[in-house]
C-alpha cells in the first residue's frame, strides 16, 4: 500500500500528474506530467509540460466530472485542433501519484476524451474541454428510420464493403487551400464524390498524424484530376501520395452496381409510395 502510505502521510506528499494523449490517428501517445522532470510509468515516459489542471466532482451518477486543462498553445494536442480535427477522437487519460514513491504507483483518476479546444493565442495557451467517457452511455442511441436509402456508415461493420478494393493510391501534383491536384485522369471520377481522403499530416515540428476528410467532389482536367477535400488541406506537398476511396450515395442500385454489396443494403427500397386504399400517395 505504497500509494496510500506517501498519499496520507504528514510529511510524505509530493502529488504528481500524468496525462495520457491517444488517437486512432497517432502512432504514439502524447504523454505529460505537471512537475518538471521526466516520469516514468507503466513503459512511458512522461515529459514535463506547463499545464493547468481543473478541478472536478466524482460523484455516483459522474455528470459533473468534466475537466478543463490549460496547456500552452503550441504544445503538441492543441496543435491537432489548430486547423481542423484530427481524423480520430482524442482520449485522455489521467493518473495521480506521488514523487519518491518507491512502488511507482500511479492510480488512473479520471478518462474521457477531449471535446474542444480554445486558442488564446494572445495569452499563448489553449484550453482543452474535456468529458468523461460516461457522458457516451448517456446519449441516446442511433434510430433506425424507415426510410429506403441505407442508414449504414459506408466502409463501416453494417455495411461490409470491402475499402482496399474501392481505394486508390493518387500522386499529389499541387495543393492549394481546400483542393489537392493529382496525376492522371481518375478513371469514374463521379464515383468518388462523396468517398473518403486520406494522407499522412507532416507539420514542421510535430509527429505525423493520420487525416481523413470527406472527397466533396473531383474535377477532371486533361492530364490531372483536382480534388476537393473537405476542410483546409494541411502537411500535403507535391510528390507525396494519398488514398481515395469511392463515396456513396446511400441507394441501392450503386450498392449493387459500384460495391457488389446487395445484400448487405440496410434501406428498404420497396417502401411503396402509393396509398393502396385510394391509389394517392401515402405521405
Amino acid at each position: 500500500m505504497s500509494f496510500n502510505t506517501q498519499e496520507y502521510g504528514e510529511y510524505t506528499g509530493a502529488p504528481i500528474t500524468l496525462l495520457k494523449f491517444e488517437s486512432e490517428a497517432v502512432a504514439a501517445p502524447v504523454l505529460y506530467t505537471d512537475i518538471a522532470f521526466p516520469v516514468t510509468f507503466a513503459g512511458g515516459t512522461y515529459m514535463p509540460e506547463a499545464i493547468k489542471v481543473g478541478s472536478f466532482t466524482a460523484s455516483e451518477t459522474l455528470d459533473k466530472a468534466s475537466l478543463e486543462l490549460v496547456v500552452p498553445t503550441d504544445s503538441q494536442v492543441p496543435m491537432w485542433f489548430r486547423y481542423y480535427p484530427l481524423g480520430g477522437s482524442v482520449s485522455l487519460t489521467m493518473y495521480y501519484g506521488h514523487d519518491g514513491d518507491p512502488a511507482g504507483e500511479f492510480l488512473a483518476i479520471w478518462s474521457g476524451r477531449v471535446r474542444q479546444v480554445t486558442h488564446q493565442d494572445d495569452a499563448g495557451t489553449a484550453t482543452l474541454m474535456c468529458e468523461p467517457i460516461s457522458t457516451a452511455l448517456q446519449r441516446t442511441g442511433l434510430r433506425r428510420n424507415y426510410q429506403r436509402l441505407c442508414p449504414h456508415v459506408l466502409y463501416g461493420d453494417k455495411c461490409k464493403a470491402v475499402k482496399s478494393a474501392h481505394t486508390i493510391t493518387a500522386t499529389v501534383v499541387s495543393v492549394q487551400g481546400d483542393t489537392v491536384t493529382v496525376a492522371g485522369q481518375l478513371a469514374g471520377a463521379a464515383n468518388y464524390k462523396g468517398g473518403l481522403v486520406e494522407w499522412t499530416r507532416r507539420m514542421p515540428g510535430q509527429v505525423p498524424l493520420r487525416d481523413l476528410r470527406m472527397l466533396v467532389d473531383v474535377f477532371v482536367t486533361a492530364s490531372t484530376s483536382e480534388v476537393k477535400v473537405m476542410g483546409a488541406v494541411l502537411g500535403l506537398s507535391a510528390g507525396d501520395t494519398l488514398q481515395l476511396s469511392h463515396g456513396c450515395t446511400h441507394g441501392l442500385d450503386t450498392c449493387a452496381n459500384l460495391f457488389n454489396n446487395a445484400p448487405n443494403y440496410g434501406g428498404m427500397p420497396w417502401i411503396p409510395t402509393d396509398n393502396p386504399m385510394s391509389g394517392g400517395s401515402i405521405y
